[in-house]
């Protein structure tokens, strides 16, 4: 009869191994050894026999499944991947959905509640972990920000460089600095050639009248050649918008006039004249490409100590999120799992019996 209560130890250690993990499973096993042991002391000492006493404490005790889900619900380890299996899968399913334009959902919902959708899946896939962990693990989390923070700032400060929030949101890679140096460069001769060609039709079209010699480019067979022309469908120019048609175009010399001279007036932040708005768009990147043709090599240039003080701040963000929305699902998961508990208690009594 021994060998009965073995064969029913050993199934129980291997489904609590399974469920909670060897270093959790072994006091377990003990107690329950100790509550069989108890149990057959007592059937024994009421004349049983060894043999009939065992058999009715296994009996008493509970079948093994129920007994190893009960152990495994108060000592169960995290089971994170299983938990979020479904709402990863879901998550999976939007992105692909979004990515290959599939008529299988219509866009027409997708597009207005799809925001709605990711943000209550990023809320439910950390909550649901949180509640399957079976215990509190905001300290995890926030270590977890900690280190996150760590790696980024250290990332930031050994593979880039500070530069302007104007340029690739404030940073940019080593490896890459040569060409984003030849892309200044070429953006910057490209909007000067623009801007060039916005002073020409100023200059032409602020005559009264038609200029004799001719408007050249700035008049075909369609009729007056306007900035707006120049800016949405000159294919010259680096933008445009090929649905406008001849948007910019006027059949007569004072309609387009009236365009290039009545736009608002600007203030040019570095020369401090006043000029027309599309002058004034064309001349910035100019001044930002400039400015940080100025500035890269200083900026590559800098002290450990100044990076780490630049850096820090785009390093928290990430980090805060994950601490912010990790110890709130912890903190929700945490309570929910306490009301559950609690109400599976007052329903279901323990299998044990003792």
């Amino acid at each position: 009869m021994a060998e009965r209560m073995d064969r029913y130890l050993d199934e129980l250690r291997s489904g609590l191994e399974r469920d909670c993990g060897k270093r959790a499973a072994r006091p377990i096993l003990v107690e329950v050894r100790s509550h069989l042991s108890d149990g057959v002391e007592e059937l024994l000492s009421q004349g049983l026999s060894r043999e009939d006493a065992e058999e009715r404490a296994l009996t008493r005790f509970g079948h093994v499944d129920a007994v190893r889900k009960w152990y495994a619900e108060q000592h169960g380890r995290p089971s994170i991947w299983r938990a979020s299996l479904w709402p990863l899968t879901t998550l999976a399913a939007i992105l692909l959905l979004e990515l290959f334009r599939t008529p299988i959902v219509l866009r027409t919902f997708l597009i207005p509640h799809s925001i709605f959708v990711l943000a209550g899946i990023v809320i439910a896939v950390p909550t649901i972990a949180c509640y399957c962990s079976r215990r509190f693990t905001s300290g995890v989390i926030l270590l977890a920000s900690g280190a996150l923070f760590t790696l980024l700032l250290g990332s930031f400060c050994l593979f880039s460089i500070p530069i302007s929030e104007e340029v690739d949101g404030g940073l940019i890679a080593r490896w890459s600095i040569r060409d984003h140096i030849q892309d200044a460069k070429k953006d910057i001769a490209y909007q000067k050639w623009e801007l060039a060609r916005l002073d020409e039709g100023r200059r032409l079209f602020a005559n009264p009248r038609e200029p004799k010699g001719g408007l050249g480019t700035f008049k075909d067979s369609r009729g007056y050649v306007t900035w707006i022309y120049l800016q949405t469908q000159d294919p010259r120019f680096r933008e445009t918008e090929s649905v406008l048609g001849t948007r910019g175009i006027f059949a007569t010399y004072q309609e387009a006039r009236s365009v290039w001279l009545s736009e608002s007036l600007v203030t040019d932040r570095v020369t401090g004249a006043r000029e027309p708005f599309y002058v004034w768009d064309v001349r910035e990147p100019i001044y930002r490409e400039q400015r940080f043709l100025r500035d890269v090599g200083l900026a590559a240039a800098l002290p450990l100590g100044a990076k780490i003080r630049y850096f820090a701040v785009d390093a928290q963000y990430l980090p805060t999120f994950v601490a912010q929305l990790g110890v709130t699902a912890d903190l929700f998961g945490g309570l929910i799992r306490i009301v559950v508990l609690a109400w599976r208690r007052r329903r279901r009594p323990e299998p044990l019996v003792r």
